[in-house]
């Protein structure tokens, strides 16, 4: 049978690694405990017992396929209470506040993988390529391609 390994034989590069991550979290802990009351925006979202839980799911599965109603559900709150939070403290709708996190995570794979523009849309909650082209080039102007090539060019601006 296999001993446990007692905390003082532990590798020390576990500790060196995990310490300055939780020293972060920590401080923001500290320093939102503290900070004053913000009315909207993202620091107002994170405080809020709604919103909070429920940016939560979003960030954890941008590929499902959400619906305000399911995610109400999800962190035990009517749709209309979720929506309005949404709107008073992000100024924007659940769907809408979704969309914007499924583009950023797009465009961070198109801009640091080599992943198709198929298997990228799959992994951010499209069905098909083509709506998820369409939602990116509504969003950037771009379509998500020519987001990717234009990025890469030596010689083109950098898109944001």
């Amino acid at each position: 049978m296999a001993e446990a390994v007692p905390p003082s034989n532990r590798s020390p590069n576990v500790v060196a690694t995990r310490l300055p991550e939780l020293v972060l979290i920590e401080v923001l802990r500290t320093h939102l405990a503290s900070a004053p009351a913000i009315e909207h925006g993202w620091m107002a979202a994170l405080r809020d017992p709604v919103l909070a839980p429920a940016l939560a799911l979003l960030h954890q599965k941008p590929q499902r396929r959400w619906t305000v109603a399911e995610l109400a559900t999800a962190v035990a709150t009517s749709r209309s209470v979720l929506d309005d939070r949404f709107r008073q403290l992000l100024r924007q709708s659940p769907i809408r506040y979704l969309t914007a996190w499924r583009m950023h995570l797009a465009m961070e794979l198109l801009a640091t993988t080599a992943l198709s523009v198929s298997v990228i849309a799959q992994r951010v909650g499209y069905d098909s390529e083509e709506a998820f082209s369409r939602a990116f080039k509504r969003e950037r102007g771009l379509s998500p391609s020519h987001w990717r090539a234009a990025r890469s060019s030596p010689l083109a601006p950098t898109a944001s």
